[in-house]
């Protein structure tokens, strides 16, 4: 959605759909569509600290915002801090795979999807088994037993955080801002030689989205903050 569409093609009929900023206004009615009836006062009251801030969250992360208050697992109201409890919740018994080591793989997937355009792209599945293999190693909810890269990547898959191509078998991430927040921590966090290649592109281009979610995590020392995961079963 946030490119146009290929040059080229041959469309017939072509709608343009104009967007605009959440206002306070329109939370009510997001409550009302993810809470239901009985628990939207309570869902209210909780999500209020991430409305009282001078900018209004965007419709994806209000949207987590009260689905986290609905489970009572939210504990921040950084939209860093809620992009690791959705990812949590994408993998609590569901997939079998440590918590910390979900959240990295997670974000080793984001900055390869980030790399050479500084926005989300899809990946092609060997090449992000390569890169975990290197990455690795993975260890299962019990921290009993590794957890192969291609494996890895199916549970990213079947817990809903990749979507893979039908057609061409390439994967992407179900949410761009998602990958950009996942990016942007690990480009924060981690001092590792191969992402000088990211952090070149990101001096040279101060104005792309990455650019503007790394400075915002950065800004508020929302990076420096460990995930809120759950204990691995």
């Amino acid at each position: 959605s946030r490119r146009p569409p290929p040059i080229g093609q041959i469309w017939e009929s072509v709608g343009h759909i104009s967007t605009r900023p959440l206002m306070p206004d329109d939370v009510p009615g997001f409550v009302a569509t993810y809470a239901p009836e009985n628990r939207r006062a309570e869902v209210s009251l909780r999500i209020a600290p991430l409305l009282a801030g001078s900018k209004m969250p965007s419709p994806l992360f209000l949207r987590f915002a009260i689905e986290q208050a609905l489970t009572g697992s939210q504990a921040s109201t950084g939209k860093l801090a809620l992009v690791f409890s959705y990812v949590e919740a994408l993998r609590a018994g569901k997939v079998n795979l440590n918590g910390d080591d979900m959240a990295r793989a997670a974000a080793i997937a984001a900055i390869e999807a980030v790399r050479d355009h500084l926005s989300p792209r899809e990946l092609e599945q060997p090449f992000l088994c390569g890169v975990l293999v290197s990455e690795g190693p993975f260890i299962d909810a019990r921290n009993a037993a590794p957890v192969g890269a291609a494996a890895v990547v199916e549970m990213l898959v079947s817990s809903g955080l990749l979507e893979r191509n039908q057609v061409n078998r390439r994967l992407k991430f179900a949410y761009d801002p998602v990958a950009e927040f996942l990016a942007a921590w690990r480009l924060s966090t981690v001092h590792a030689a191969n992402l000088d290649d990211v952090r070149q592109r990101l001096i040279a281009e101060p104005h792309s989205a990455l650019a503007h979610v790394l400075d915002d995590i950065t800004a508020t020392d929302d990076a420096n903050q460990e995930p809120a995961l759950a204990p691995s079963a």
